[in-house]
């Protein structure tokens, strides 16, 4: 998963914690871990 730089700290911390990405498919699966710089992601759900 990508984020922007000016938001990768505030998504690293857990200040954010929800994103919306507008995708035709998904990409990414419920309980998956993808990686992240200097750590990862985990989905939780999936709309």
């Amino acid at each position: 998963m990508m984020f922007a730089k000016a938001l990768r700290e505030r998504v690293r911390s857990g200040e954010i914690t929800t994103s919306i990405r507008v995708w035709l498919s998904p990409r990414v699966k419920v309980s998956g871990r993808y990686p992240m710089l200097d750590g990862h992601i985990r989905v939780t759900g999936l709309t």
